[in-house]
């Protein structure tokens, strides 16, 4: 901390006796700057005569030390100061380190400023020399108003450090009047102040200031909070398998959390990771499907600090708390993601999961080029109607006539564009085949053969694109929670004004082209896989399953039902329902 911004700040615990007696932190508050010239604002001449305590004229205790007075805004930008004369005192840009040129210089005997020197920092420097047309410049101390200014914005605003000190620059520091230079707060003692005035008002706890206005509210265009709750839930438990303690804290627009409660609509639910403050692991999104708009429309945001079955659980069930437990969707859709699917299973027994189909084709081809089968070789089996058409055909088929058909059209096309078919690392392919995409995850969960006319998606992409654009909206990898809370409801704001201009007819509906899949084949009767075979290249990956969860299928709803280990779970009774579904 510099002696600049000891001298204005004065103890380090001691916020201006409470930020002035005569300030009002009223959310309708206004603060006017007051008069360039006043009665008791020292002028330059003052300044640099050793008038008003200020200038170079420092006591003989602050001798060696600077005196925090070094620094003057003129036209805009600011300036320190390089050498002081007998006749003048010299200036350049604050920025003189970076090779900026710009300089000026101060005329005592005019008591104004001069011989500005063009800036190359970006900013432009006045070009008016005339010595005697021009006032004298005088001196402003705006460090009181600014401090006030600064606890205003801090208290009633959600903005960040940096954009209240950017708002207060601009309206300090911002005038281009070269007769006018302006001393006051630094952007270290903004930052520093907006820490302490926020603290000192909602306590110590960042928890406790994202459940008060304006953070817990739905804000204006303005950036005034409203009557309207933007925060959800605040929910805390102990996890006695692993001894921690798990907290979820949920938001959500009522405009578009009302879209949760139409009946059999298309609900999207997956989790993003890098935009995430610290202490949390995933923020868990809720997406549904506007048929009215035929817009896709993100309803809740849930922060959770594991990736358990049981963050997944309790996320869902205060989600539909929140919506007066009127969510009834059709399909879900959601990743591979075994906690994800079975709360899935708990919470919404009669709706259909969907498994993302881009990555369905993106795990079997990472696994392609794990057995090291060829690039060639890969992208026929990657084309469209070959490996995907397991997606179409009837499930019962699949595991059999389907897998069969896939494996000799591969060789078929090897042997049409004369490639070496190779036999053995196809068969471990086929193995980890089974073991995944039909015991672990079975095909009633990436084949959409029944639904193929009422799907709106085949994959999880309105969700990973709405994903991209929230990473993008948080500067750094990990935002903190304030400014996490605040920019997720910018985001949802912007979606329910967007939904009401379409209503309106100010905006046009999203065109989106249709659902292109392949068109089903009729399968020959097979004969049934060697079980030799099958468990040959069960065994001999079976040492690269170990620690993962094993499922079976149940043959009424072939769902997917964990055995090897039901410790940790938040609702060890709901293990028979998903078996019963």
């Amino acid at each position: 901390m510099s002696s600049s911004d000891e001298s204005l700040s004065g103890s380090a615990g001691n916020i201006d006796s409470n930020f002035d007696e005569d300030f009002d932190f009223g959310f309708g508050d206004v603060y006017d700057v007051p008069p360039v010239l006043e009665d008791n604002v020292p002028t330059v001449l003052e300044v640099f005569s050793g008038g008003a305590g200020a200038g170079d004229s420092a006591s003989a205790s602050t001798v060696g030390r600077r005196t925090g007075r070094t620094n003057r805004w003129i036209g805009g930008y600011k300036y320190t100061r390089a050498n002081d004369t007998r006749n003048k005192v010299s200036y350049r840009c604050s920025q003189y380190r970076s090779n900026c040129g710009g300089k000026c210089d101060f005329v005592k005997r005019l008591q104004r400023y001069t011989n500005f020197v063009p800036h190359t920092c970006g900013q432009r420097a006045g070009d008016d020399d005339d010595d005697t047309e021009l006032p004298p410049t005088v001196t402003q101390d705006v460090t009181v108003q600014m401090k006030r200014e600064v606890a205003r914005k801090a208290i009633t605003m959600t903005a960040s450090r940096s954009a209240i000190w950017e708002a207060v620059r601009a309206k300090f520091y911002g005038a281009r009047d070269q007769n006018l230079a302006r001393t006051g707060l630094t952007r270290e003692y903004v930052l520093r102040r907006v820490n302490r005035v926020r603290a000192e008002e909602f306590g110590g706890s960042v928890y406790g200031q994202i459940e008060v206005p304006p953070w817990s509210q739905v804000l204006s265009d303005d950036g005034i909070a409203t009557d309207t709750n933007f925060l959800l839930f605040h929910y805390s438990y102990y996890e006695k398998t692993t001894k921690t303690r798990e907290r979820l804290l949920g938001w959500g627009h009522p405009v578009l959390l009302n879209m949760l409660k139409q009946k059999k609509t298309s609900l999207f639910v997956d989790g993003t990771f890098r935009c995430v403050p610290p202490r949390f692991k995933q923020c868990i999104v809720f997406t549904t499907y506007d048929r009215a708009t035929k817009g896709y429309y993100p309803c809740a945001f849930v922060l959770g600090t594991s990736k358990k079955y049981g963050v997944y659980f309790h996320a869902m069930r205060l989600v539909s708390t929140a919506t007066d437990d009127s969510i009834d969707p059709e399909f879900v859709y959601c990743d591979f993601e075994a906690g994800m699917i079975r709360a899935v299973r708990d919470h919404f027994p009669s709706a259909a999961p969907i498994g993302c189909l881009f990555h369905f084709k993106q795990a079997c081809r990472r696994k392609m080029k794990k057995y090291r089968i060829s690039e060639a070789e890969c992208k026929i089996a990657m084309k469209r109607g070959i490996l995907d058409m397991l997606t179409v055909i009837p499930q019962p088929k699949v595991e059999k006539q389907g897998v069969a058909w896939v494996r000799s059209k591969i060789a078929e096309k090897c042997a049409l564009a004369g490639l070496v078919y190779s036999t053995t690392k196809w068969e471990e392919f086929w193995g980890y085949f089974h073991r995944t995409w039909i015991v672990k995850f079975p095909p009633a969960l990436w084949n959409v053969e029944p639904y193929t006319r009422d799907l709106v998606s085949r994959t999880n992409n309105p969700l990973e694109r709405f994903n991209r654009e929230m990473n993008a909206a948080f500067s750094g990898g990990h935002t903190n929670l304030p400014d996490f809370a605040a920019g997720v409801e910018k985001l949802a704001r912007r979606y329910a004004n967007l939904k009401a201009d379409i209503e309106l007819g100010r905006a046009r509906q999203p065109t989106r082209p249709p659902i292109q899949l392949p068109r089903p084949v009729e399968l020959p009767d097979v004969p049934e896989i060697s079980s030799n075979n099958t468990n040959s290249r069960v065994a001999n990956d079976e040492s690269s399953d170990e620690g993962e969860p094993h499922f079976i299928r149940d043959d009424t709803r072939r769902v997917v039902v964990q055995r090897s280990d039901f410790s940790g779970l938040c609702n060890p009774d709901s293990l028979a329902s998903v078996g019963n579904q």
